[in-house]
């Protein structure tokens, strides 16, 4: 919820109908400015959309440019019919303006074109990086992440799994690439270990009582970059279980019957697991053929003698 400040009573994306007549303030950066003879339409953008402006005194754009950081303060009307965007939210109304306030100069040469910057090369993307982000499909992927994650640790609780984060700096394990390590100051010639997993850590907890333990947990390998894994750093969910039976894995692995559906780079709502669009990958195949098979004993969960493995890829 909004909380009204010098800067604006409104965010840019809520602007609807109906605030026809009312004086509203809005705050940040210039998409776009058009020129129609005489009248002025800027763009103006946050992080919950996009609302459009209209300027007739041309004083107000004085050192104003595209991705200027901005407040406007005006009225809201409805658009003419023929001006209508039916592509945004705000597209029936805009914003008379009576005051623009620059809160934020940028360069009138940028680097590259916000709504393109996906097709500009990757290192002059991450030189620019605040610019890039601003990109509303690169945006939409961090405020999807947020979604996810918080998704993951909700149903996470809802099940029973007390969230545990484990130490960064720690001492080295064998694991399945090589180790990050870093320098200690105190102890002359010794090293810290970044974690490829917090693999002992939950371990210990296990044995320590905790029951069903769970973190978004980050990995550090310092490994090639593959397909679905970006190299030095990546996120996963990290769980265990005490006492635990194959029917009780099968549970959680399936999220109780629930798994994300994400659409147009939205979390939208949640699927049953078993409607027939969330078909489980996965097999059951005796100890024997594991090892015959996958050349050693799989590390998921044994049920009389079965276990469940990754269908082969």
């Amino acid at each position: 919820m909004l909380r009204e400040n010098k800067y604006r009573t409104h965010y840019c994306g809520e602007i609807r109908e109906d605030d026809i007549g009312k004086s509203v303030r809005v705050a940040g950066w210039v998409e776009n400015i058009r020129d129609h003879g005489g009248v002025m339409f800027l763009d103006i953008r946050d992080h919950y959309g996009v609302v459009q402006v209209v300027v007739h005194d041309e004083k107000l754009l004085e050192n104003i440019n595209k991705e200027c950081t901005v407040t406007v303060s005006g009225n809201v009307t409805k658009r003419d019919e023929d001006t209508i965007n039916p592509k945004i939210a705000t597209g029936t109304v805009e914003i008379h303006s009576e005051d623009i306030t620059v809160l934020g100069k940028a360069p009138q040469n940028l680097p590259f074109e916000i709504q393109t910057s996906t097709e500009v090369k990757e290192d002059v993307r991450l030189k620019y990086r605040f610019l890039d982000l601003r990109n509303r499909k690169v945006h939409n992927n961090i405020v999807m992440r947020s979604q996810l994650i918080s998704f993951l640790r909700n149903k996470m609780t809802e099940m029973g799994f007390l969230e545990i984060q484990t130490p960064i700096l720690s001492c080295s394990s064998p694991e399945g690439a090589r180790d990050y390590l870093i320098p200690s100051r105190k102890h002359k010639g010794m090293f810290y270990a970044l974690p490829q997993a917090p693999q002992i850590f939950k371990q210990l907890l296990m044995v320590s009582g905790f029951d069903r333990y769970f973190q978004i947990a980050p990995c550090f390998r310092d490994e090639d970059a593959r397909a679905d894994r970006s190299p030095g750093e990546f996120y996963q969910l990290d769980f265990e279980m005490a006492f635990a039976s194959y029917f009780l894995h099968r549970q959680c692995r399936n999220y109780q019957g629930y798994q994300p559906d994400v659409r147009g780079n939205r979390l939208c709502s949640v699927q049953k697991k078993d409607s027939p669009q969330h078909k489980c990958s996965g097999s059951r195949c005796t100890v024997k053929e594991m090892v015959q098979e996958y050349g050693g004993i799989c590390s998921l969960h044994r049920h009389e003698g079965t276990r469940l493995c990754q269908s082969k890829r």
